[in-house]
Order: C-alpha cells, then structure tokens, then sequence
C-alpha cells in the first residue's frame, strides 16, 4: 500500500508518462547478477534537475532505495521491505 501512496506523489512530480510501475515495463530494469534477479519497484523518467531533487526528497520520506541507470547495486545493498525506486536519466542527455 505504501508503494502507491509513494507511485501518486512520483507521478504528480513527473507525470503519468514518466512514472513506470507495470511488471512489463519494470523488467528491462532488473539488475543483479545470477539466477535472483532484481526488478526496481518504480522507474522515473525525471526531465530536469528540479524534478530530481523533488524526487529524491519524497523518496527520502518514504524510506525508499534509490538507484541510477549507471549504478548497478547488488542485493546487498538494500534492505528488505524497502521500496527500490530507479532513476532513468538518460533522457537528461
């Protein structure tokens, strides 16, 4: 429940079109190396730098993991429970 309360405020930031949430588009995201893959729970498309920052404060409110295109963590580096929101900023470039 506390993943949509997170997906509503992400979605009033960057908008429906840059929010993804469905497991069809989630898995392109998935990381971590053998059989246990990861998949990001939420994936933001932000377009500029003020989105960013918005973003990462509410997801700082929510406890929620944060990682970046260019980052590929291990499952050791989240907690479980937490949420795992990906930032896609290859549209800044």
């Amino acid at each position: 429940m506390w993943r949509s309360g997170l997906a509503k405020k992400l979605e009033k930031i960057v908008g429906k079109d840059a929010l993804l949430h469905r497991a069809k588009d989630l898995k392109r995201f998935e990381f971590g190396a053998g059989p246990g893959k990861n998949t990001p729970d939420l994936v933001c498309r932000p377009q500029s730098a003020k989105e960013i920052s918005q973003i990462l404060r509410v997801a700082t409110d929510a406890n929620a993991s944060v990682v970046t295109k260019v980052d590929l963590p291990s499952l050791a580096d989240f907690q479980f429970g937490k949420a795992v929101l990906w930032l896609d900023l290859s549209g800044l470039i």
